[in-house]
């Protein structure tokens, strides 16, 4: 009797073990995001894209040196397409760049009627987003940010996670 019950949980045990197996294919989605920001790149350490609804978010943050930048894009986007950036009711971009340590840094945001730019999205599935971003973005003074931001030749091809 011991035997059987040994056999049943062992066969339970590799049934739910191959049921957690690759979800077709998602798991192999080889995520990644970049962007120029004047003599500056972000390479993303952490990147992940979100639809709530029909809001898009898309988050990245990477440190290089003494700084960690991170850009957060909002956009309404179901399908793709290209959005513009800092227009009413556009795409939104918000990049800052933080000293290593620091809770806070300098911030740059384009939205509603500050900033432009473009925002593309080539590929829009259930389980992945992959686009294009460029915008100008106008400093937010309070953080200490002074001059405008520049961002150029962005690129990212990320897992899409639904909440």
């Amino acid at each position: 009797m011991t035997n059987r019950i040994w056999h049943v949980l062992t066969c339970t045990v590799l049934l739910a073990v191959s049921a957690c197996g690759s979800d077709s294919g998602t798991d192999s989605i080889s995520e990644s995001f970049s962007i120029f920001s004047g003599d500056a790149e972000l390479n993303a350490n952490a990147a992940e894209a979100t639809l709530a609804g029909s809001l898009l978010t898309i988050h990245a943050e990477g440190t290089s040196g003494e700084i960690k930048r991170v850009l957060t894009l909002q956009a309404t986007a179901t399908t793709t397409g290209t959005f513009t950036v800092g227009a009413t009711n556009g795409a939104t971009v918000r990049y800052s760049e933080i000293p290593v340590g620091a809770t806070s840094g300098k911030e740059w945001l384009a939205a509603a009627g500050a900033g432009s730019g473009t925002f593309t999205l080539t590929e829009f599935s259930a389980t992945r987003v992959t686009g294009t971003l460029s915008a100008v973005l106008p400093p937010v003074s309070a953080s200490g940010a002074t001059a405008t931001k520049t961002l150029t030749n962005g690129t990212f091809t990320l897992k899409l996670f639904h909440q």
